[in-house]
Protein backbone atom coordinates (compact mmCIF):
# COMPACT_ATOMS: atom_id res chain seq x y z
CA UNK A 1 0.00 0.00 0.00
CA UNK A 2 0.96 3.60 -0.38
CA UNK A 3 3.37 4.90 2.39
CA UNK A 4 1.00 8.41 2.23
CA UNK A 5 -2.29 6.25 2.41
CA UNK A 6 -1.47 3.83 5.03
CA UNK A 7 -0.06 6.33 6.47
CA UNK A 8 -3.09 7.55 8.75
CA UNK A 9 -3.15 4.41 10.23
CA UNK A 10 -0.19 4.94 12.60
CA UNK A 11 -1.99 8.30 14.13
CA UNK A 12 -5.20 6.19 14.14
CA UNK A 13 -3.99 3.32 16.39
CA UNK A 14 -2.69 6.00 18.82
CA UNK A 15 1.34 4.87 18.84
CA UNK A 16 3.57 6.54 21.27
CA UNK A 17 6.24 8.48 19.54
CA UNK A 18 7.14 10.97 22.18
CA UNK A 19 9.55 10.03 25.03
CA UNK A 20 8.86 11.36 28.40
CA UNK A 21 6.57 10.50 31.54
CA UNK A 22 2.64 11.83 31.69
CA UNK A 23 1.47 14.32 33.77
CA UNK A 24 4.57 16.71 33.42
CA UNK A 25 4.19 20.23 34.28
CA UNK A 26 3.42 22.49 31.01
CA UNK A 27 6.79 24.74 29.62
CA UNK A 28 7.87 25.48 25.89
CA UNK A 29 8.83 22.92 23.93
CA UNK A 30 12.77 22.82 23.26
CA UNK A 31 14.99 21.61 20.95
CA UNK A 32 15.44 18.87 23.44
CA UNK A 33 12.07 17.66 22.93
CA UNK A 34 12.28 17.56 19.38
CA UNK A 35 15.24 15.23 19.53
CA UNK A 36 13.80 13.32 21.68
CA UNK A 37 10.43 12.04 19.09
CA UNK A 38 10.67 8.95 17.71
CA UNK A 39 10.37 9.43 13.46
CA UNK A 40 7.64 7.18 12.50
CA UNK A 41 7.13 6.55 8.85
CA UNK A 42 6.98 4.09 5.76
CA UNK A 43 3.66 2.12 7.11
CA UNK A 44 3.68 -1.93 5.74
CA UNK A 45 0.38 -4.08 5.52
CA UNK A 46 1.49 -7.47 6.02
CA UNK A 47 -0.74 -10.05 3.23
CA UNK A 48 -2.83 -11.22 6.33
CA UNK A 49 -3.93 -7.95 7.13
CA UNK A 50 -3.17 -8.32 11.01
CA UNK A 51 0.02 -6.42 11.07
CA UNK A 52 1.42 -2.71 10.26
CA UNK A 53 5.03 -3.16 9.68
CA UNK A 54 7.12 0.41 10.18
CA UNK A 55 10.25 2.55 10.56
CA UNK A 56 11.42 4.14 13.49
CA UNK A 57 14.30 6.46 13.68
CA UNK A 58 15.99 7.68 16.52
CA UNK A 59 17.89 10.84 16.83
CA UNK A 60 20.56 11.17 19.45
CA UNK A 61 21.69 14.64 19.64
CA UNK A 62 25.00 14.09 21.74
CA UNK A 63 25.97 11.17 18.81
CA UNK A 64 24.61 13.12 15.95
CA UNK A 65 23.01 10.39 14.68
CA UNK A 66 20.30 8.90 13.56
CA UNK A 67 18.98 4.93 13.12
CA UNK A 68 16.27 3.14 12.06
CA UNK A 69 14.56 -0.11 13.23
CA UNK A 70 11.76 -1.90 11.89
CA UNK A 71 8.62 -1.73 14.34
CA UNK A 72 5.07 -3.46 14.48
CA UNK A 73 1.44 -3.38 15.56
CA UNK A 74 -1.90 -5.18 14.90
CA UNK A 75 -3.67 -3.88 12.60
CA UNK A 76 -6.59 -3.87 15.45
CA UNK A 77 -4.61 -1.96 18.11
CA UNK A 78 -5.53 -4.72 20.09
CA UNK A 79 -1.73 -4.93 21.10
CA UNK A 80 1.14 -1.74 21.69
CA UNK A 81 3.74 -1.52 19.26
CA UNK A 82 6.73 -3.38 19.66
CA UNK A 83 10.34 -2.80 18.16
CA UNK A 84 11.33 -6.13 15.87
CA UNK A 85 14.85 -5.59 14.88
CA UNK A 86 17.63 -4.84 16.65
CA UNK A 87 20.81 -4.42 14.38
CA UNK A 88 22.74 -1.64 13.73
CA UNK A 89 19.75 0.03 11.32
CA UNK A 90 17.09 -1.05 9.30
CA UNK A 91 14.99 0.54 7.02
CA UNK A 92 12.94 -0.31 3.83
CA UNK A 93 10.90 -3.10 6.03
CA UNK A 94 8.54 -4.94 2.63
CA UNK A 95 6.21 -7.77 3.26
CA UNK A 96 6.49 -10.85 0.89
CA UNK A 97 3.59 -11.66 -1.01
CA UNK A 98 3.17 -15.41 0.10
CA UNK A 99 3.50 -13.42 3.75
CA UNK A 100 6.17 -15.74 5.03
CA UNK A 101 9.44 -13.29 5.11
CA UNK A 102 10.30 -9.75 5.49
CA UNK A 103 12.94 -7.82 3.01
CA UNK A 104 14.55 -5.07 4.33
CA UNK A 105 17.96 -3.05 4.01
CA UNK A 106 20.57 -2.70 6.38
CA UNK A 107 24.26 -2.48 6.52
CA UNK A 108 26.44 -5.34 7.00
CA UNK A 109 29.53 -5.80 9.25
CA UNK A 110 31.60 -4.19 7.09
CA UNK A 111 29.60 -1.27 6.61
CA UNK A 112 27.68 -2.19 3.09
CA UNK A 113 24.66 -1.49 2.61
CA UNK A 114 22.78 -4.58 1.50
CA UNK A 115 19.01 -6.07 1.14
CA UNK A 116 18.43 -8.87 3.85
CA UNK A 117 15.39 -11.50 4.19
CA UNK A 118 14.12 -12.41 7.19
CA UNK A 119 11.55 -15.00 8.13
CA UNK A 120 8.12 -13.80 9.87
CA UNK A 121 5.82 -15.40 12.06
CA UNK A 122 2.53 -13.92 11.15
CA UNK A 123 0.60 -15.77 14.20
CA UNK A 124 3.08 -14.05 16.64
CA UNK A 125 4.01 -11.12 14.59
CA UNK A 126 7.96 -11.90 14.94
CA UNK A 127 10.79 -11.43 12.61
CA UNK A 128 13.87 -13.96 12.31
CA UNK A 129 17.31 -13.24 11.91
CA UNK A 130 17.82 -11.69 8.57
CA UNK A 131 20.50 -13.02 6.10
CA UNK A 132 21.82 -10.80 2.84
CA UNK A 133 20.84 -11.33 -0.64
CA UNK A 134 22.18 -8.93 -1.69
CA UNK A 135 26.69 -8.97 -1.97
CA UNK A 136 27.40 -6.36 -4.33
CA UNK A 137 30.22 -4.12 -3.44
CA UNK A 138 28.03 -0.55 -4.91
CA UNK A 139 24.99 -1.93 -2.43
CA UNK A 140 21.94 -1.98 -2.64
CA UNK A 141 18.47 -0.58 -1.92
CA UNK A 142 14.78 -0.39 -2.75
CA UNK A 143 13.92 -4.01 -2.64
CA UNK A 144 10.46 -4.48 -4.20
CA UNK A 145 8.85 -8.46 -3.81
CA UNK A 146 8.12 -10.50 -7.34
CA UNK A 147 5.23 -12.49 -6.98
CA UNK A 148 6.65 -15.68 -6.72
CA UNK A 149 8.30 -14.51 -3.13
CA UNK A 150 11.98 -15.60 -4.75
CA UNK A 151 12.66 -13.05 -6.52
CA UNK A 152 12.80 -8.85 -6.54
CA UNK A 153 13.58 -5.30 -7.97
CA UNK A 154 16.57 -3.55 -6.27
CA UNK A 155 18.34 -0.28 -7.16
CA UNK A 156 22.21 -0.20 -6.83
CA UNK A 157 24.82 2.63 -8.16
CA UNK A 158 27.26 1.03 -10.48
CA UNK A 159 29.83 2.44 -13.31
CA UNK A 160 27.94 2.48 -16.64
CA UNK A 161 31.17 1.79 -18.29
CA UNK A 162 31.19 -1.81 -16.76
CA UNK A 163 28.57 -3.12 -18.73
CA UNK A 164 29.16 -6.40 -20.80
CA UNK A 165 28.74 -7.47 -23.80
CA UNK A 166 28.71 -10.95 -22.89
CA UNK A 167 25.05 -12.65 -23.90
CA UNK A 168 22.57 -12.34 -21.32
CA UNK A 169 22.90 -14.80 -18.03
CA UNK A 170 25.09 -15.41 -15.46
CA UNK A 171 27.88 -14.59 -17.39
CA UNK A 172 27.71 -11.53 -17.81
CA UNK A 173 26.26 -10.46 -14.33
CA UNK A 174 29.27 -11.86 -12.75
CA UNK A 175 31.54 -10.13 -15.71
CA UNK A 176 29.84 -6.23 -14.30
CA UNK A 177 30.09 -7.30 -10.72
CA UNK A 178 33.74 -7.86 -10.97
CA UNK A 179 34.24 -4.60 -12.97
CA UNK A 180 31.88 -2.32 -10.84
CA UNK A 181 34.15 -4.59 -7.30
CA UNK A 182 37.61 -3.65 -8.92
CA UNK A 183 36.65 0.10 -9.82
CA UNK A 184 35.45 0.50 -6.47
CA UNK A 185 38.61 -0.65 -5.21
CA UNK A 186 40.94 1.42 -7.42
CA UNK A 187 38.67 4.54 -6.12
CA UNK A 188 39.46 3.36 -2.30
CA UNK A 189 43.53 3.37 -2.96
CA UNK A 190 43.44 6.58 -5.21
CA UNK A 191 44.78 9.65 -2.78
CA UNK A 192 42.30 11.74 -5.11
CA UNK A 193 39.29 12.44 -3.70
CA UNK A 194 38.41 15.69 -5.49
CA UNK A 195 35.69 15.67 -7.90
CA UNK A 196 35.27 17.39 -11.27
CA UNK A 197 31.59 18.16 -12.94
CA UNK A 198 31.39 19.08 -16.46
CA UNK A 199 27.91 18.95 -16.68
CA UNK A 200 24.16 19.44 -14.88
CA UNK A 201 22.25 17.57 -13.07
CA UNK A 202 25.99 16.92 -10.79
CA UNK A 203 23.98 16.85 -7.48
CA UNK A 204 20.69 15.96 -6.62
CA UNK A 205 19.30 17.19 -3.33
CA UNK A 206 22.41 16.97 -0.95
CA UNK A 207 23.93 13.77 -2.84
CA UNK A 208 26.70 14.13 -5.23
CA UNK A 209 26.26 12.27 -8.91
CA UNK A 210 30.10 11.25 -8.64
CA UNK A 211 30.81 8.74 -11.22
CA UNK A 212 28.55 6.06 -10.54
CA UNK A 213 24.90 5.74 -12.07
CA UNK A 214 21.44 4.39 -10.27
CA UNK A 215 20.44 1.28 -12.46
CA UNK A 216 17.21 -0.93 -11.85
CA UNK A 217 18.37 -4.77 -11.28
CA UNK A 218 16.49 -8.51 -10.67
CA UNK A 219 17.82 -10.48 -8.57
CA UNK A 220 16.81 -13.84 -6.59
CA UNK A 221 16.94 -14.87 -2.67
CA UNK A 222 18.39 -18.06 -4.23
CA UNK A 223 21.12 -16.78 -5.53
CA UNK A 224 21.93 -13.41 -4.04
CA UNK A 225 25.40 -12.97 -5.99
CA UNK A 226 24.10 -12.83 -9.48
CA UNK A 227 21.75 -9.87 -9.93
CA UNK A 228 20.22 -8.30 -13.53
CA UNK A 229 20.85 -5.02 -14.69
CA UNK A 230 17.86 -4.05 -16.20
CA UNK A 231 19.00 -0.97 -17.28
CA UNK A 232 22.29 -0.82 -18.66
CA UNK A 233 24.30 2.04 -20.41
CA UNK A 234 23.31 0.86 -24.21
CA UNK A 235 19.99 1.03 -22.75
CA UNK A 236 19.82 4.40 -20.60
CA UNK A 237 22.87 5.95 -21.73
CA UNK A 238 25.13 8.18 -18.53
CA UNK A 239 21.48 8.29 -16.59
CA UNK A 240 19.97 6.92 -13.95
CA UNK A 241 17.28 4.76 -13.31
CA UNK A 242 14.84 5.24 -11.93
CA UNK A 243 14.84 9.18 -12.27
CA UNK A 244 15.53 11.04 -8.85
CA UNK A 245 12.48 11.71 -6.84
CA UNK A 246 12.50 13.03 -3.60
CA UNK A 247 9.87 11.57 -1.37
CA UNK A 248 7.81 10.00 -4.57
CA UNK A 249 6.36 7.25 -5.35
CA UNK A 250 8.52 4.19 -6.11
CA UNK A 251 9.71 4.48 -9.75
CA UNK A 252 9.99 0.66 -10.67
CA UNK A 253 7.25 -1.70 -10.33
CA UNK A 254 6.75 -5.85 -12.15
CA UNK A 255 3.66 -7.22 -12.90
CA UNK A 256 1.68 -10.12 -10.83
CA UNK A 257 2.19 -12.53 -13.16
CA UNK A 258 6.01 -11.94 -12.54
CA UNK A 259 7.17 -11.37 -16.26
CA UNK A 260 7.01 -7.68 -17.02
CA UNK A 261 9.16 -4.65 -15.05
CA UNK A 262 8.15 -1.15 -15.31
CA UNK A 263 10.56 1.22 -14.57
CA UNK A 264 10.67 5.73 -14.70
CA UNK A 265 14.11 7.66 -16.45
CA UNK A 266 14.79 10.65 -18.30
CA UNK A 267 16.50 9.92 -21.83
CA UNK A 268 16.80 13.45 -22.25
CA UNK A 269 20.18 15.22 -23.69
CA UNK A 270 20.58 17.58 -20.54
CA UNK A 271 18.22 16.15 -17.93
CA UNK A 272 18.44 19.40 -16.02
CA UNK A 273 16.57 21.03 -18.46
CA UNK A 274 13.70 18.86 -18.74
CA UNK A 275 11.34 17.00 -16.63
CA UNK A 276 10.24 14.22 -19.43
CA UNK A 277 10.50 11.29 -17.50
CA UNK A 278 9.06 8.80 -19.29
CA UNK A 279 7.79 4.80 -17.98
CA UNK A 280 9.05 2.35 -19.81
CA UNK A 281 8.17 -1.43 -19.74
CA UNK A 282 10.68 -4.71 -20.38
CA UNK A 283 9.82 -8.50 -20.57
CA UNK A 284 12.10 -10.26 -18.40
CA UNK A 285 14.72 -12.45 -19.64
CA UNK A 286 15.07 -10.70 -22.91
CA UNK A 287 17.50 -8.11 -23.51
CA UNK A 288 17.47 -4.48 -21.68
CA UNK A 289 17.42 -2.71 -25.16
CA UNK A 290 13.82 -4.61 -25.86
CA UNK A 291 12.47 -2.15 -23.57
CA UNK A 292 9.33 0.10 -24.96
CA UNK A 293 8.65 3.47 -23.85
CA UNK A 294 4.92 3.41 -22.72
CA UNK A 295 3.97 6.85 -21.58
CA UNK A 296 3.53 9.81 -24.13
CA UNK A 297 3.04 13.25 -21.84
CA UNK A 298 5.90 15.86 -22.73
CA UNK A 299 5.94 16.50 -18.69
CA UNK A 300 7.01 13.90 -16.10
CA UNK A 301 5.60 10.30 -16.22
CA UNK A 302 6.54 8.49 -12.50
CA UNK A 303 4.86 6.05 -10.25
CA UNK A 304 3.80 2.88 -12.47
CA UNK A 305 1.94 0.01 -10.71
CA UNK A 306 0.20 -2.76 -11.94
CA UNK A 307 -3.30 -3.90 -11.37
CA UNK A 308 -3.66 -6.64 -9.15
CA UNK A 309 -5.44 -8.12 -12.31
CA UNK A 310 -2.87 -7.38 -14.87
CA UNK A 311 -4.84 -5.75 -17.42
CA UNK A 312 -3.53 -2.10 -16.62
CA UNK A 313 -0.67 0.15 -15.66
CA UNK A 314 -1.34 3.08 -14.20
CA UNK A 315 1.28 5.90 -13.23
CA UNK A 316 1.11 9.84 -12.50
CA UNK A 317 1.27 12.26 -15.47
CA UNK A 318 2.16 15.72 -15.84
CA UNK A 319 1.45 17.81 -19.40
CA UNK A 320 4.29 19.95 -19.70
CA UNK A 321 7.81 19.61 -19.76
CA UNK A 322 10.23 21.48 -17.71
CA UNK A 323 7.53 22.82 -15.08
CA UNK A 324 8.14 20.89 -11.94
CA UNK A 325 4.91 22.08 -9.88
CA UNK A 326 2.41 20.78 -13.16
CA UNK A 327 -0.40 19.05 -12.00
CA UNK A 328 0.19 15.15 -11.53
CA UNK A 329 -2.79 13.52 -13.16
CA UNK A 330 -3.41 9.59 -12.73
CA UNK A 331 -3.67 7.60 -15.82
CA UNK A 332 -4.08 4.24 -16.70
CA UNK A 333 -3.26 2.03 -19.46
CA UNK A 334 -4.68 -0.70 -20.95
CA UNK A 335 -2.01 -3.34 -21.75
CA UNK A 336 -3.96 -5.17 -24.36
CA UNK A 337 -3.88 -2.35 -25.93
CA UNK A 338 -2.00 0.65 -25.11
CA UNK A 339 -4.30 2.97 -25.01
CA UNK A 340 -4.30 5.53 -22.13
CA UNK A 341 -7.00 7.20 -20.24
CA UNK A 342 -6.67 10.35 -17.77
CA UNK A 343 -8.65 9.57 -15.00
CA UNK A 344 -8.02 13.17 -12.96
CA UNK A 345 -8.46 15.19 -15.93
CA UNK A 346 -11.48 17.27 -14.39
CA UNK A 347 -9.92 17.87 -11.08
CA UNK A 348 -8.44 20.73 -10.41
CA UNK A 349 -5.55 19.19 -7.54
CA UNK A 350 -3.06 17.06 -8.10
CA UNK A 351 -2.57 13.19 -7.08
CA UNK A 352 0.11 12.73 -4.52
CA UNK A 353 0.64 9.06 -4.23
CA UNK A 354 -2.13 6.00 -5.15
CA UNK A 355 -3.15 2.56 -4.75
CA UNK A 356 -4.91 0.12 -7.12
CA UNK A 357 -7.91 -2.00 -4.83
CA UNK A 358 -7.80 -5.45 -4.98
CA UNK A 359 -10.40 -6.03 -7.86
CA UNK A 360 -8.52 -4.13 -10.48
CA UNK A 361 -11.72 -1.92 -10.55
CA UNK A 362 -10.96 1.47 -8.13
CA UNK A 363 -7.81 3.42 -7.58
CA UNK A 364 -6.86 5.38 -4.30
CA UNK A 365 -5.05 8.71 -4.38
CA UNK A 366 -4.04 11.43 -2.04
CA UNK A 367 -4.35 14.96 -2.91
CA UNK A 368 -4.22 17.70 -1.04
CA UNK A 369 -7.76 19.45 -0.69
CA UNK A 370 -8.82 23.05 1.21
CA UNK A 371 -5.73 22.21 3.47
CA UNK A 372 -6.44 18.76 4.70
CA UNK A 373 -4.55 15.82 2.62
CA UNK A 374 -7.72 13.84 1.17
CA UNK A 375 -8.05 10.09 -0.01
CA UNK A 376 -10.33 9.96 -3.14
CA UNK A 377 -11.32 7.43 -5.27
CA UNK A 378 -11.50 7.07 -8.75
CA UNK A 379 -12.99 4.26 -10.87
CA UNK A 380 -12.26 1.83 -13.56
CA UNK A 381 -15.38 2.10 -15.24
CA UNK A 382 -13.99 4.93 -17.46
CA UNK A 383 -16.88 6.95 -17.31
CA UNK A 384 -17.22 10.14 -19.19
CA UNK A 385 -16.66 12.48 -16.06
CA UNK A 386 -13.64 10.85 -14.82
CA UNK A 387 -11.67 12.00 -12.21
CA UNK A 388 -14.36 13.47 -9.86
CA UNK A 389 -13.45 10.81 -7.14
CA UNK A 390 -15.35 10.51 -4.53
CA UNK A 391 -13.45 11.57 -0.91
CA UNK A 392 -12.58 8.42 0.84
CA UNK A 393 -11.02 10.07 3.76
CA UNK A 394 -8.99 13.02 4.67
CA UNK A 395 -6.39 13.95 7.40
CA UNK A 396 -5.11 17.67 8.38
CA UNK A 397 -2.25 18.74 7.09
Amino acid sequence: MSTVLAGGLLAAMGLGVVAGAQGVAKRPMRFEDLDAMKRVGDPQISPSGKWVLFAVTDVVLAKNSKTNHLWVVPIDGAAKERQISEGSGESEGRFSPDGKWVMYAANTAEGKGQLFVAAWDDAKGKMGKGKAVTSLETEADGGVWAPDSKHFLFVSEVYPECESMAPLGDGRNQEELDCNRDKDAEAAKSPVKGQVFDSLLYRHWDHYQGKKRSHVFYGSVETPSWPTDLTPAKVIGDHVAPTFSLGGPTGYAISPDGREVAYVVNLEKVPAESTNNDVFTLRLGHEPWEAKKVSTAMGSDDGPAYSPDGKWLAWRSQKRDGFESDKFDLVVMDRATGAIKDLTTKFENWVDEFAWSSDSKQLYYATGVAGREAVQVAAMALRSSPGVGRTAGSCRR
